[in-house]
């Protein structure tokens, strides 16, 4: 009877090494393949995240629970926050409360994923990991390029698995979007996927470069503004020579994009730029009335509002909070954030990083951000007797 309960534990603790290593890299893909169809959305970022959890956990050998309960208090928020908005019988027929329930679902779901894996995942399995969604990201960004240029081809995976077309033209410039919608969210997501590359192997390597290099093909202002933090984030020290060669690729990095952002810049000060119009418009809203102050605009269906919400929840996670949840919750989100950025078991510039990755990552509805979460709140790091190598 022991020898067989032995082979049935070895079994079911072989089983859980092997889906942990070959398959938590391909779920961190997943998580971040996010566009506007509905198989992106609720197929490949969500349900097929879930299905590798639910087998985990019936694999599993402990539970973090630390991480279950961060997720409860997240959600208890996110709910009373949506429960409040029927008190406004106006503001609550904009509400969207499937993408509420989505919201909690995914804190749960990548809240019991870490729970399960956190303390097993070692430093190699993080590589591949960070490695795979960079080179893949990159890959799809640059095969766009080609596309467009080369073969005259649009290449916008959005349509070919039904959603909308991206949004990749700007004026008679073609900005490449990836597997997003917009040029902003690919540089949105590989901040973070940079951020976790440095934040996994402590430094800046070939592939972190490519990453980094990638923003720049976008032409995305913010993805330039973002290229141009991260180079002094991470290249300025204090010595001489240092100096010297982070104040090259600094002057390099402006040069490169000056023209773009001036010409973004004049846009904006004419009145036309359209995008961050919006966002002027939507601080105004919320502020107009204690109500909106207080209790937040929350998760709205956008496109309810004719284009006039389209910049809600791209306003920088700090803003974000609470505009959409309200001063009270959206500050408590935020000082959070702040406090979990601070114990990273990283050095400053790993955590300036995450700081610099919020500036545009900063929506609760995207599954990959409970992801990053609970990722960057790993604490074995430097490696663990736990983990599976």
């Amino acid at each position: 009877m022991n020898i067989h309960k032995t082979n049935k534990t070895d079994l079911r603790n072989g089983l859980f090494n092997f889906f942990v290593k070959a398959g938590f890299p391909l779920i961190c893909l997943c998580s971040s393949f996010r566009n506007t169809s509905s198989i992106a959305i609720y197929g490949i970022t969500f349900l097929i995240p879930a299905l590798y959890t639910l087998t985990l956990l019936f694999l599993c050998r402990k539970l973090k629970l630390s991480n279950i309960l961060f997720a409860a208090i997240v959600t208890i928020c996110i709910l009373f926050n949506a429960l409040m908005s029927f008190n406004n019988s106006y503001w609550s027929s904009y509400v969207h409360y499937e993408m509420y329930i989505f919201t909690c679902m995914n804190a749960f779901i990548y809240g019991l994923l870490f729970s399960i894996i956190g303390s097993s995942l070692s430093n190699s399995i993080w590589r591949k990991a960070t490695t795979i969604l960079i080179l893949f990201h990159s890959f799809f960004l640059c095969t766009q390029v080609f596309s467009w240029y080369i073969l005259g081809f649009d290449f916008d995976l959005g349509p070919m698995l039904g959603g909308s077309p991206h949004r990749a033209m700007f004026y008679s410039l073609y900005r490449p979007t990836g597997v997003y919608a917009e040029p902003s969210i690919y540089a949105g997501y590989m901040v973070v996927f940079l951020s976790l590359r440095y934040l996994k192997e402590g430094k800046a390597d070939y592939i972190f470069l490519l990453g980094l290099v990638s923003l720049a093909v976008t032409l995305s202002t913010v993805a330039l503004i973002l290229l141009i933090l991260i180079v002094c984030i991470i290249y300025i020290k204090y010595s001489i020579k240092s100096l010297i060669a982070s104040g090259i690729l600094l002057f390099t990095t402006i040069s490169l994009t000056y023209v773009h952002l001036v010409s973004r810049l004049q846009l904006f000060l004419s009145g036309n730029d359209g995008s961050n119009n919006a966002k002027f418009y939507i601080i105004e809203q919320w502020i107009s009335e204690n109500w909106y102050l207080f209790n937040g605009l929350n998760i709205v269906t956008k496109s309810k509002f004719d284009g006039t919400m389209a910049a809600l929840g791209d306003l920088t996670f700090f803003v974000n909070m609470p505009v959409i949840f309200g001063l009270f919750i959206g500050l408590f989100f935020s000082f959070s954030m702040l406090i979990i950025i601070y114990s990273i078991n990283a050095d400053k510039r790993a955590k300036l990083l995450v700081l610099a990755s919020l500036i545009k990552f900063s929506s609760l509805a995207h599954p990959f951000f409970w992801f990053y979460i609970y990722a960057i709140q790993q604490k074995n790091i430097k490696g663990k007797n736990n983990e599976i190598d």
